[in-house]
């Protein structure tokens, strides 16, 4: 058996940031990108578009209280616009969703290797119409200059993730 397979793709992607250091301590980003896709895929009688576009902006200010004390709180926003059609069928499905995140994060340096990090993160989906307020907590070893050992964990609705990383 053959199957005639045809995928068309257009994909766009742009970024941008900037950061400004204050003679105060604190410290300001910002940035933005943007993502653009289109497939069209035709597999044998099967035609199907699909178009996915993402924009995700962020700002956030960082200062430090101390050499053991720091905080990094921001806003973030997202917009996720998707759809897929099938033509032939008449069949279409699609959704767009807008995200608002606003956090806040602070970092402890417990002693020259190890650094505790707490923090809660609020959001709110446009799609789900939901609000959500999740608390961070994460604690770290430094092994070396360029290696570390973390234990992680969060609170979702429903849930708790715990994660390990080296």
């Amino acid at each position: 058996m053959v199957q005639s397979i045809d995928l068309r793709n257009r994909y766009s992607f742009i970024q941008s940031n900037w950061r400004k250091s204050f003679e105060s301590g604190w410290t300001i980003f910002g940035g933005a990108a943007l993502s653009d896709n289109s497939d069209q895929l035709n597999l044998d009688s099967l035609n199907l578009n699909r178009e996915n576009f993402l924009f995700h902006s962020k700002f956030s200010a960082i200062h430090d209280f101390s050499d053991r004390l720091s905080v990094n709180s921001g806003l973030e926003y997202f917009v996720h616009r998707y759809g897929e059609s099938r033509s032939q069928h008449n069949q279409l499905r699609n959704f767009d969703d807008g995200q608002l995140f606003a956090f806040t994060e602070w970092d402890y340096y417990l002693s020259k290797n190890w650094v505790l990090r707490s923090g809660i993160r609020w959001g709110n989906s446009s799609l789900n119409q939901e609000t959500w307020l999740d608390p961070r907590v994460s604690l770290a070893f430094r092994l070396s200059e360029q290696s570390q050992v973390s234990l992680a964990g969060e609170a979702f609705p429903n849930c708790l993730w715990i994660t390990c990383g080296f």
